[in-house]
């Protein structure tokens, strides 16, 4: 039995034996129907517990001069998130300057563009497998055992990876679809 959930860190503590209290802030909506499971789980006494940043940062590119992205993200006639390249619209034609700009991205926004968006991939990692089977209740364990990954470990490394890759046109299909929902 698992739960996965989104939460903040609030605070923790070590006290005087080396102990660690952690404690986790979450929306009584992000349990919601799971709450009879987190009751089964404290009463086995010990779980394991991963806990990885819901903030994807990424590496976008940009043009030194125009200051405008190298790349950009849009849907093509077929409904498939493509990378496109911005074309260069410099006058100096030697070699191009680029610049990096860390963006962020939280990992639920990126985890909902692959789950429901059509995209290549760009590896033979499939995210969305993943995610399928994160939503059915499976465990990492589980999935990393069916996909015969190394460990658990490495399927998160992994999706982590995949998160990361996909990020910037994840962000573009938000806005995209933040834009349609003002409307």
């Amino acid at each position: 039995m698992s739960l996965e959930f989104y939460a903040g860190i609030d605070n923790f503590k070590v006290d005087a034996k080396g102990n660690i209290s952690i404690t986790e802030k979450l929306a009584g909506s992000a349990l919601k129907n799971k709450l009879d499971e987190l009751q089964k789980l404290k009463a086995d006494g010990v779980v394991r517990v991963t806990i990885e940043s819901a903030v994807t940062r990424y590496t976008e590119k940009i043009d030194a001069e125009t200051l405008e992205p190298v790349e950009y993200y849009e849907r093509d006639i077929k409904g498939v998130w493509t990378t496109v390249e911005n074309e260069q619209t410099s006058l100096d034609v030697g070699e191009e300057q680029t610049i990096e700009r860390e963006e962020e991205i939280t990992a639920d926004v990126v985890d909902k563009f692959l789950l429901t968006e059509k995209y290549e991939l760009k590896s033979d990692f499939d995210p969305k497998k993943v995610l399928i089977r994160i939503a059915e209740g499976y465990t990492f364990d589980e999935i990393a055992s069916e996909l015969k990954a190394e460990s658990a470990s490495e399927l998160i490394k992994k999706l982590s990876e995949a998160r990361i890759e996909y990020a910037g046109m994840a962000k573009a299909w938000y806005e995209v679809k933040e834009d349609d929902d003002e409307e």
